[in-house]
């Protein structure tokens, strides 16, 4: 069947649409009707902006592969600010709230999996090291 980095991918790819398709219309909220009113009034004043692009750099980060890290980051960046960018064209406005929340959101959803891999490869490797584990290689 599947294995998990291909549902990750594919998931990631089917976030990003819909991620743009909610940033890039004229007016998101419509699309969901019994949540509009709700919604609308807790994203006027809230960091929504900064969520959605938290969860984007932690599933770029999951599905970077080989990618350097730094072309990760410019590739986000640039996505981040087209969206800003595009927004006139679509009857939104251009905001430089939202341009700091989607860019901010992004770097700290890929700090986070940077510092979580860290943390959770060195005690693995500390695990490996009190343990006395090593590769069936050596042996």
């Amino acid at each position: 069947m599947y294995n998990m980095g291909t549902i990750v991918k594919i998931s990631g790819v089917i976030y990003l649409i819909f991620l743009s398709l909610m940033l890039l219309h004229p007016n998101p909220w419509s699309l969901f009707g019994f949540l509009r009113e709700r919604v609308s009034e807790v994203s006027r004043f809230s960091l929504l902006h900064f969520a959605v692009f938290f969860l984007l750099g932690i599933i770029v980060e999951g599905v970077r592969g080989n990618l350097p890290q730094n072309a990760v980051l410019l590739i986000g960046l640039i996505y981040a600010c087209a969206i800003e960018l595009i927004q006139p064209l679509t009857g939104r406005s251009f905001e430089w709230i939202d341009l700091i929340q989607n860019v901010s959101g992004f770097v700290a959803g890929l700090c986070m999996c940077v510092i979580l891999k860290y943390f959770i490869h060195d005690s693995f490797i500390d695990r490996q090291k009190r343990t006395g584990y090593n590769n069936l290689k050596d042996k």
